[in-house]
């Protein structure tokens, strides 16, 4: 269920905000969800301004309900994974080595 709600909630996103990608990364992607784990997804939009965060993580609130896991959200804007010093980071390189496309 928890996939099926997340590949629901990737394709708002899409459709929504014009997200061009949403990965699953985490625990939920390694196969090691607990008890209380969260469910990270990394988000590139075209543009990642805090109005658009609001957006993404009022999107959120439904998967959530639904799965009764939060859902916690890293957005980046698609220049940020290209043409800036963060496309660089520890974090992005770890999120993408695990990553899973929905």
């Amino acid at each position: 269920m928890e996939r099926r709600v997340l590949s629901e909630l990737a394709d708002r996103l899409r459709r929504e905000l014009g997200a061009k990608e949403v990965w699953l990364y985490g625990s939920a992607a390694r196969g090691e969800l607990e008890d209380g784990s969260d469910i990270d997804l990394l988000v590139v939009l075209g543009r990642a301004d805090w109005d658009t965060e609001k957006r993404v993580i009022d999107c959120c609130v439904a998967a959530e309900r639904q799965i009764r896991r939060i859902v916690s959200t890293a957005c980046f804007s698609e220049e940020d994974l290209t043409r800036t010093p963060l496309r660089a980071s520890p974090f992005l390189r770890y999120a993408r080595q695990e990553a899973i496309p929905l």
